[in-house]
C-alpha cells in the first residue's frame, strides 16, 4: 500500500496526463498493486498534471475474452497511459488490442514483468516506447562486472536472459556469500544470523542498491518510509525499442529522497 514516485515519472517521461490502472481480480497482490498505482498518480496529480480515469482491479487472469471493450473505453475516456499490475503476457494481449483498434503508438504501457530479452525480441515493435521495470542493475549496463559475470554464467548454461534467471542467480549469490561470511562451523541458524547482522549493506557486487538485512526485512509504509525502508526511493527502468531494450538514464538507478 505504499505509494511510490515510478508510475507518475514514467507519464511525465511520456507526457501523458491520463492513465488507467490494471490488476487481476485473483490476485490480491495485483489488486492491492493497482490501486496503489491509482494513489500514487493522485498524489502527483497537482505537481504534473496527471490524473487517473479509472482503476480495472478485477481483471480475468489470462485475459482469455480479451481486452476489446475495455480499450474501447480507454479510446472514449482519453486514455494516454496504462499503470499495469499484470504479467508479460497479459501485457502483450493488451498491447496487441492496441494495436488492433489503431492507437498503439498513442497509449504508453508500464510493464512490470516483462523484461525478458526473449519475449520481447520475438514481439518485435509491438512495445515500442513502453516502460519496463528492472528489479537490479539492468542488463544493458554491459561495463557492470556484476551483469558480466551473470552474462559469462548465462552463456556458459544456454540459459535465457531473463528477470528469473537473474533474480535466481542474485538468491544463489546471497547464499554463497552467507556461507563464506559465516565460516566452516555452520547450520542454517548461524547462516540466517550472520545475514542477518553482518550484511548491512549488501549489493551483491552491485547488481542492487546497498540493503540493510539486519532491518530491511518488512516493506515501507506511508507512514514510515525510513525505519525499514532505504534513505532513498529507487526503481529501474528501461525503454523498449524494435524489439529490444535501451536505457533512459546515464546511471542504472532512479533515485528521490525518502521526504
Amino acid at each position: 500500500d505504499c505509494t511510490g514516485r515510478a508510475v507518475p515519472y514514467q507519464m511525465s517521461l511520456k507526457g501523458a496526463t491520463t492513465a488507467v490502472s490494471l490488476g487481476y481480480g485473483v490476485s490480491p497482490e495485483s489488486q492491492n498493486c493497482s490501486q496503489t498505482n491509482a494513489r500514487a498518480i493522485e498524489l502527483y496529480s497537482d505537481d504534473l498534471g496527471i490524473s487517473v480515469a479509472k482503476v480495472y482491479d478485477n481483471l480475468e487472469f489470462g485475459l482469455n475474452n480479451g481486452i476489446a471493450p475495455q480499450v474501447s473505453e480507454w479510446i472514449d475516456l482519453g486514455v494516454d497511459f496504462v499503470a499495469s499490475c499484470l504479467d508479460l503476457n497479459g501485457m502483450k494481449t493488451i498491447a496487441e488490442e492496441l494495436e488492433r483498434q489503431g492507437v498503439r503508438d498513442q497509449i504508453a504501457l508500464q510493464h512490470p514483468n516483462t523484461y525478458d530479452v526473449d519475449f520481447v525480441a520475438e514481439a518485435g515493435n509491438l512495445f515500442d516506447g513502453d516502460f519496463v521495470y528492472a528489479q537490479f542493475t539492468p542488463f544493458e549496463f554491459t561495463e557492470n562486472p556484476a551483469i558480466q559475470l551473470y552474462n559469462e554464467w548465462v552463456d556458459q548454461q544456454d540459459g535465457p536472459t531473463a528477470e528469473q534467471t537473474m533474480i535466481g542467480w542474485m538468491n544463489a549469490m546471497l547464499f554463497v556469500d552467507g556461507l563464506i561470511a559465516t565460516g566452516p562451523e555452520f547450520d542454517r541458524a548461524s547462516l540466517v544470523d550472520t545475514i542477518n547482522t553482518e550484511f548491512t549493506a549488501y549489493t551483491y557486487d552491485g547488481l542492487t542498491l546497498p540493503i540493510d538485512w539486519s532491518r530491511q526485512h518488512e516493506a515501507p509504509t506511508n507512514d514510515d518510509r525510513l525505519t525499514p525502508g532505504a534513505t532513498m526511493e529507487c526503481t529501474t527502468l528501461v525503454e523498449m525499442m524494435d524489439g529490444g531494450f535501451q536505457t533512459i538514464t546515464d546511471e542504472p538507478w532512479i533515485c528521490w529522497p525518502q521526504d
